[in-house]
């Protein structure tokens, strides 16, 4: 059984990134679901503090800081009614546009 340990979802979001294997002829829809999955899984760092900057951040950084593909995850969260999700992505999208 797993010891349960008090890591943020940062820590956690660290070792799904360290799971995903860069591979050229993976399909783009993966990338984008799985920054819709990665923004899912750190909501709830939108109510710690300074959590939301932090969150958009990791976010941004997995997406090499490509605010197209944020923006085009923050869509898709939207339009699945992922609220939260969606502005967590639309915050990493500001972040990325102006590194």
């Amino acid at each position: 059984m797993r010891q349960m340990t008090n890591d943020t979802g940062f820590d956690r979001a660290e070792e799904l990134e360290a799971l995903v294997v860069e591979d050229p002829t993976r399909p783009h829809e993966e990338e984008v679901r799985d920054l819709v999955c990665l923004g899912d899984f750190l909501v709830p760092e939108l109510h710690r503090d300074a959590g939301a900057e932090q969150a958009a951040e990791a976010v941004t950084e997995w997406a090499d800081g490509d605010p197209s593909l944020l923006a085009e995850a923050a869509d898709i969260a939207r339009d699945e009614h992922h609220d939260e999700t969606a502005e967590l992505l639309h915050r990493a999208v500001e972040f990325a546009s102006a590194a």
